[in-house]
């Protein structure tokens, strides 16, 4: 296996997003005539590529471009070596024979000496080495295609691919980033047309493409046009294909073209054009086509489709991981150095060498132990406390911002604010007696007094992940112990007054992430099932103490995406992937073996809370747009448990994606990120849960400077 790769945000895994992504392939903003172009269909000898894991004017002119990288080339003529071009030696001819397509490695092996100066140039010309910028259709949303490689935890990659991180490094912020030249329905015309750019984000008359290279400035750009329709000739898809690539070259950034999966048209003629493209200009080529041949009908989806357009959830794994593999190729042929260091002198100043172990206390800020940890309903508005954990995204990179106190002041005032620790501290926990914090800070773990008297170094093992990566699992807090994620992956356990960890785990179902139990008896964690070819949902896992490695934990369910287990110990809910489309939520009893399905979404389910007595649960579903995953609408429900009925509350934001219980269970908080005014925001909403109404409702100010962040855990003193 060489890579495993699933969706997280909000530690949901990748494949249900590509399912609502596929479908909205559908749109057809250009309408263009012609003739099609017979070719001969042929079939190569497939090597082993395993994995483990109308446009309003499309012919508008391109001008005002440097001469040197001017390269159009006339209908049915050859191309006209530039300046560029004769700069470097003709001969030998490294091309490879167009016509052999179906035989050209999925990974490119060289780039020419005038890419290489073409890149050079666009580095002079303030290009980002650290970016490139997808050009594409519904096929290459992020939710859908690379974007997993901007989540770390939700992939791994064995001995034999773990060069592919120091790219994965390099370009940090690019595989998740929307771009303006990606949407469903687009192809080759549309991406020239200003009709369909984005009128928030580009300037008047801006192509999406012109708009794309403008904001993110890449040094490279990944071309992959799927879709075309019945009708319309490969002779204008070469048309605007090639507009395409000059367009990507006038601003000096490296095209990388792709073949695709599927045969619509017929006779290949389309892989056949791109091809050609490629050897007329000398391009990189990723063989996708090649990549998918291994699978099983080739990595076409003929159950969901019976035109033969979208692919198989394992040639979607190919799909990702070829495509990371094509972009470090090309990196690495552009950079002979081929480190990420060589790259961050030209775009960034030196780094500042890996901080001590001591400098962790230094950033934590003693505070008044909880003023009451048994707040309840509407009296928690005046003396309650919050901690908040919050990430960031700095230069396209994704990063821990910090713990934050909230100390609420009466329902008319925003709370009172406490920075706990500087930028790349994430909390990952509290103790059940709410007195002590795991706070992690890359590979490293630490338990923390909440007044900041006492730091213990727990582990320098600890591998993140997006949701619960460490949690304490007993009740007695004398005798509490942690359970984290580390490295394998496995469960290790650890106390917090000494490192001495014992793993707990030995399954070849790799653990993803550690469910609380708030018992001293059990661990709970979520695996992971991989293939040769993919990785899928996997099972949850419960492994009572007193047993170890050679006794294997209890599986309570398969396909599990996220878990939940009420603090009484008695029940737990959880989420699976829906059939078709979407997930579905249940909930299940520790001493009963079949669980209720209590609701169906299209969406998914972004965050899952029990109230203290262990009798309700609070979900918050999420839609999300089948084109650019946008969040589309939040619902907040509360489920009853015993009844097992459900209200749908009436939260005034749909900002809100985490919300935490007040001592009684009397009273909600939610807590979600706004922009207002430029700046970050901390919008928090009360509700109490017996009148079913808002109570509580303040905006504050968050004192970072980033320019996005979002939460990534919120924990109630309570």
């Amino acid at each position: 296996m060489s890579v495993r790769s699933f969706h997280g945000a909000s530690r949901q895994i990748l494949i249900w997003l590509i399912l609502i992504a596929l479908a909205a392939c559908t749109a057809q903003p250009a309408t263009i005539p012609g003739n099609p172009v017979t070719g001969t269909e042929t079939h190569a000898v497939v090597p082993s590529a395993t994995l483990s894991a109308t446009a309003q004017d499309p012919e508008k002119a391109l001008t005002d471009r440097p001469a040197e990288l001017a390269l159009s080339k006339p209908e049915n003529e050859p191309p006209t070596p530039t300046a560029v071009e004769m700069q470097a030696s003709p001969t030998p001819d490294l091309r490879l024979d167009p016509d052999d397509w179906q035989s050209w490695p999925v990974v490119p092996e060289r780039v020419s000496e005038r890419l290489k100066e073409v890149y050079r140039q666009g580095l002079a010309n303030q290009n980002n080495p650290r970016a490139f910028s997808k050009i594409g259709d519904c096929q290459n949303v992020p939710n859908a295609f690379l974007g997993v490689y901007d989540r770390p935890g939700q992939y791994w990659f064995d001995e034999n691919f773990s060069f592919l991180e120091e790219t994965i490094q390099v370009f940090q912020g690019s595989f998740q980033r929307e771009s303006q030249a990606v949407r469903g329905g687009f192809n080759v015309a549309s991406v020239l047309s200003p009709l369909w750019a984005d009128r928030q984000h580009c300037l008047k008359g801006e192509t999406p493409l012109e708009c794309e290279v403008r904001l993110w400035q890449p040094s490279m750009v990944i071309i992959s046009m799927e879709t075309w329709f019945q009708g319309r000739s490969p002779e204008t898809y070469d048309k605007y294909l090639r507009q395409i690539v000059e367009e990507a070259l006038a601003h000096s950034a490296v095209p990388i073209l792709a073949t695709k999966a599927d045969n619509t048209e017929g006779d290949h003629s389309i892989n056949r054009v791109i091809a050609q493209v490629a050897y007329d200009y000398d391009l990189p080529l990723w063989n996708f086509w090649l990549a998918v041949q291994p699978l099983p009908d080739h990595g076409i989806d003929w159950e969901r489709d019976s035109d033969g357009f979208h692919i198989t959830l394992d040639a979607w794994n190919k799909r990702s991981f070829t495509a990371l593999q094509a972009l470090d190729s090309v990196w690495k042929l552009l950079n002979p150095v081929s480190s990420a260091q060589a790259v961050a002198l030209e775009a960034s100043p030196t780094p500042e060498p890996t901080p001590a172990l001591d400098i962790l206390p230094g950033r934590v800020t003693p505070y008044p132990t909880s003023r009451g940890t048994e707040q309840a309903g509407s009296g928690w508005f005046d003396n309650g406390q919050v901690i908040v954990s919050l990430g960031a995204l700095v230069d396209g990179q994704r990063q821990a911002s910090g713990v934050l106190l909230l100390e609420l002041q009466g329902k008319q005032q925003a709370p009172a604010v406490v920075r706990l620790t500087g930028p790349g501290i994430r909390l990952e926990g509290l103790s059940s007696s709410r007195e002590q914090m795991l706070l992690s800070e890359d590979d490293r773990l630490f338990a923390a007094a909440l007044d900041g008297s006492v730091i213990t170094l727990v582990s320098e093992n600890f591998l993140p992940a997006s949701g619960t990566s460490a949690a304490w699992i007993s009740e007695t807090p004398r005798q509490e112990q942690i359970a984290y994620l580390g490295s394998g992956p496995a469960i290790f356990l650890a106390g917090p007054e000494e490192a001495t960890e014992q793993a707990l785990t030995a399954s070849p179902d790799q653990p993803h992430e550690l469910v609380p139990t708030w018992s001293k008896d059990a661990v709970a964690w979520i695996e992971v099932t991989c293939t040769n070819t993919a990785c899928g949902f996997g099972g949850l896992r419960w492994l009572p103490q007193g047993q170890n490695t050679a006794n294997p934990a209890i599986p309570l369910w398969e396909e599990v995406q996220q878990a939940v287990f009420s603090t009484d110990g008695v029940r737990y809910a959880f989420t699976t992937p829906g059939k078709t489309a979407g997930h579905n939520l249940y909930l299940a009893r520790l001493d009963s073996a079949r669980p209720r399905l209590i609701r169906k979404t299209n969406g998914y389910f972004e965050h899952l809370s029990w109230s203290p007595d262990g009798k309700t649960l609070l979900a918050i579903e999420t839609v999300q747009s089948k084109y650019s995953g946008r969040i589309l609408e939040r619902k907040y429900w509360l489920f009853n448990a015993e009844r097992l009925t459900n209200t749908l509350l009436g939260v005034k934001s749909e900002s809100a994606t985490h919300a935490t219980w007040s001592g009684d269970g009397g009273t909600i908080l939610f807590l979600g990120m706004e922009e207002q005014d430029g700046q970050n925001s901390l919008r928090i909403q009360g509700l109490e849960v017996v009148r079913r109404r808002i109570v509580y409702d303040q905006v504050m100010t968050i004192p970072w400077e980033e320019v996005f962040m979002f939460l990534e855990r919120v924990e109630g003193l309570n």
